[in-house]
């Protein structure tokens, strides 16, 4: 009996320290669907190329963070027509809440630029 019990506890301490996400096999789905799908943004024009994915998803809440690493990432992003982009984010968000069938999840995307030889800057965060 006491076999059991310790066995028991042994389980449940194992449990409790385990670090469970159930969201994290759809985080790397939509990342890996992101990257393929939306691997280059455009507005016609203007490209941004190079984009890396960070889809983070907490309980009501969920964060997509795009890195754009280019040379000339810091131009191209300063000439991208910025209504267009709303919108490319805006279909990006409804993939995601189709993917997770939440209907009104709010998504938060941000876009980081790296310039040639400074860091990385937040160029865009807007909640959809």
């Amino acid at each position: 009996m006491k076999k059991i019990l310790l066995g028991f506890m042994l389980i449940l301490s194992i449990n409790i320290f385990a670090d469970y996400d159930p969201y994290e096999g759809q985080e790397d789905i939509i990342e890996n669907n992101l990257k393929v799908n939306k691997k280059i943004l455009s507005d016609g024009k203007v490209k941004l190329e190079k984009i890396d994915y960070d889809v983070d998803i907490y309980e009501d809440n969920i964060v997509i963070s795009l890195e754009v690493e280019s040379k000339s990432s810091k131009k191209n992003w300063n000439q991208f027509n910025k209504e267009i982009f709303d919108n490319l984010m805006d279909e990006i968000a409804q993939e995601v809440r189709i993917a997770l069938d939440k209907k009104d999840i709010p998504i938060n995307i941000s876009l980081e630029v790296e310039g040639l030889f400074d860091d990385e800057e937040l160029v865009y965060n807007k909640t959809f």
